[in-house]
C-alpha cells in the first residue's frame, strides 16, 4: 500500500502499476486508512508474500533458502547465497564492492582483499553455465545480467 502526498491520476497508475495493492493521498481520515488496510490484508496477499528472486535459469526462495538452476537444486554456503541474493536483488544493476562487503559481510571491509573476488569465482562454479550471468564491472563491482553486447 502506497501512502503519498501526490494524488494525480498519473501518480496512482504508476503506483499501482508498480505493484502497490492499495494507493492512498494525503490527506487522509484515518478510519479509511485503516478500512483499506483491512481490504488489502482480506486478499491474503500480505500472509503470502513472494519470497522468490530470479533471473534467467536462476531461482532463489528467501524464505527457504532453496536455489536452483533450471529447476536443479544448487547447493550454496551461507555467503554465497548471501551473495546471489544481494546480486539478484539488484539485477541489472551494477554493485560496488563496498555494498557486498556491507551487505553480505555485515559491514566488514572486504573491498580491498580478494575474498569477494574469490566468493563470485566459488558462486559462478557453483550455478555452472548460469554462472556467466554473473559481469564483472570493471573498476566498480559486479552485476547480474545479460551479456552485453560487443561494442564495435
Amino acid at each position: 500500500m502506497l501512502l503519498t502526498g501526490r494524488n494525480g491520476v498519473s501518480d496512482r497508475v504508476h503506483g499501482l502499476n508498480a505493484g502497490a495493492d492499495d494507493y492512498v493521498a494525503k490527506p487522509f481520515v484515518f478510519e479509511e486508512l485503516v478500512a483499506r488496510l483491512r481490504a488489502v490484508m482480506r486478499r491474503g496477499r500480505t500472509h503470502h508474500l513472494d519470497t522468490s528472486l530470479s533471473f534467467g535459469p536462476i531461482q532463489v526462495d528467501e524464505q527457504t533458502r532453496r536455489t536452483t538452476v533450471d529447476g536443479k537444486p544448487v547447493f550454496l554456503s551461507n555467503t554465497e547465497f548471501r551473495l546471489l541474493q544481494y546480486l539478484l536483488a539488484h539485477a541489472g544493476t551494477p554493485v560496488t564492492r563496498e555494498e557486498l562487503g556491507l551487505h553480505v559481510w555485515d559491514g566488514e571491509d572486504e573491498s580491498r582483499s580478494n575474498v569477494i573476488d574469490v566468493y563470485i569465482s566459488y558462486l559462478r562454479k557453483r550455478l555452472g553455465a548460469a554462472g556467466s550471468l554473473i559481469r564483472t564491472v570493471r573498476g566498480l563491482g559486479y552485476t547480474i545480467g545479460e551479456e552485453s553486447p560487443p561494442r564495435g
